[in-house]
């Protein structure tokens, strides 16, 4: 698990495995990820996404840049 490239919010479970705030270019922003949320193992968030409130990702999930995801949104495994 990587944190390096990310502003989270309280209840924010990040499992291990998941990479969080992948830099994909200089001047990229951190992920920003909504409270109680749940990143699953194997899944990958680039730099400059954003996701809302109890947003949920299964295994093996990614998540390219600029990608914007509203609050109570589960991503199924392996999307």
């Amino acid at each position: 698990m990587t944190e390096p490239y990310i502003e989270s919010q309280e209840g924010v479970q990040i499992q291990p495995g998941a990479i969080v705030g992948l830099k994909y270019r200089e001047g990229c922003k951190p992920v920003r990820v909504g409270k109680n949320s749940v990143i699953r193992a194997g899944s990958i968030l680039y730099a400059d996404v954003e996701a809302g409130a109890h947003f949920q990702t299964g295994h093996h999930v990614m998540i390219r840049e600029h990608t914007r995801i509203g609050d109570h949104v589960v991503v199924g495994t392996n999307t």
